[in-house]
């Protein structure tokens, strides 16, 4: 199974990952996504483009 990432428009652009909320992609200035993953216990947040806590339920 390949893995999907997302495309890039801009350099430093940040993107979530499409299948897991702990992790992102922080796009290079050749706008390729290169995997990134949250600290333990955050997920990716893409309204304030960084890790944080999960939302509460």
């Amino acid at each position: 199974m390949s893995e999907t990432r997302p495309l890039c428009e801009f350099d430093s652009q940040l993107l979530p990952d499409p299948t897991d909320p702990s992790k992102f992609y922080e796009c290079t200035s050749d706008l390729v996504p290169m995997p990134m993953q949250c600290p333990s216990g955050l997920v990716f947040n893409p309204k304030i483009g960084q890790c944080d806590f999960p939302p509460k339920h």
